[in-house]
């Protein structure tokens, strides 16, 4: 960091006002969250700024010469955890901290401090392996949709033609296979809600599947929707499926998982993918889903499409 300020320094002829140091290892970190930080920073008029969560039932003990003390609290004056007087956990997400500090102390904290809290679902960091499922299980329920840009622009689109993936949008991706060799897909009901309420409004919709399976078909009569089976190409059969109906691709809404179907999320005017999608998937779609595939896409899309558009 000392460094960094060198050639800053260098470069403009004087300091930056602040440095915002965010470590990598905590990826549960949104802009507004960096925006506050420096917001708090300035308010307080203070040297340095460290990101927290707030501890307020955090009961540490501590050992001394084979005894059991309490560290933050009295155990035997417990009182009730709404009572209890807060503590503030460093998370290590967000420090900022004037240069002359660093200079001077050779620390980011020091001077006045203030602090910055954040949920404590946004404190946990990548330290390993076992810490990315975590890390990644919050950043999809709480981030994903938001870092694509939840419900941005997709009310406006209206399209002419929606076009759905089977497996890994509307179900899970697995397949349950029996005995004799017949095979079975877990669907969610709530999705035929969806496609329901999409039909009622006007939306033309479509299954697109590579795979030659009577269970897709089986879905797709339930469903009451056209299915196009045993694609090779799938940008191919869009294509031509759209010329015989007159429907521009950039008319289109296709929902897809895998990288099979990215040449035609490419060609289409608005990609959207499920939570769970192949992240070649996740780059190119203007829309990502909360939900995972198979837990109710359709339904959830639905909803973005016939809300009133902002």
């Amino acid at each position: 960091m000392l460094h960094a300020l060198d050639v800053v320094a260098g470069e403009r002829g004087r300091e930056p006002e602040c440095v915002v140091f965010l470590q990598a290892t905590s990826p549960l970190r949104e802009p507004s969250d960096i925006d506050g930080a420096i917001d708090e920073f300035r308010a307080q008029g203070a040297d340095s700024l460290f990101s927290d969560a707030v501890l307020d039932d955090f009961c540490a003990w501590e050992e001394e010469g084979g005894v059991l003390r309490g560290k933050t609290f009295d155990p035997f004056n417990r009182g009730r955890r709404q009572d209890r007087k807060p503590l503030y956990l460093e998370n290590g997400s967000i420090y900022v901290f004037k240069p002359s500090l660093l200079r001077e102390k050779g620390n980011r904290l020091g001077g006045k401090i203030a602090r910055y809290s954040m949920p404590y679902w946004k404190s946990y960091e990548i330290d390993s392996v076992e810490n990315i499922e975590l890390c990644e299980y919050y950043f999809r329920k709480h981030l994903l949709s938001a870092w694509r840009g939840w419900g941005d622009g997709i009310a406006a689109f209206q399209p002419d033609l929606i076009v759905y993936d089977f497996d890994g949008v509307m179900t899970d991706n697995r397949v349950l296979v029996l005995q004799d060799g017949s095979e079975a897909v877990l669907a969610n009901r709530a999705d035929g809600w969806g496609i329901g309420q999409l039909k009622k409004a006007g939306f033309s919709q479509i299954i697109l599947s590579t795979e030659t399976n009577p269970v897709v078909s089986a879905r797709a009569k339930k469903l009451g929707l056209e299915v196009l089976q045993g694609s090779g190409d799938k940008r191919r059969d869009l294509a031509a499926y759209c010329e015989t109906r007159n429907i521009p691709l950039d008319r289109v809404l296709y929902v897809g998982n895998d990288v099979n179907d990215l040449e035609a999320m490419h060609t289409v005017g608005f990609p959207v993918a499920p939570a769970d999608a192949h992240a070649e998937v996740l780059a190119v779609a203007k829309y990502v889903t909360r939900a995972r595939g198979g837990e109710g896409v359709a339904k959830e899309l639905s909803e973005a499409l016939l809300a009133p558009a902002a």
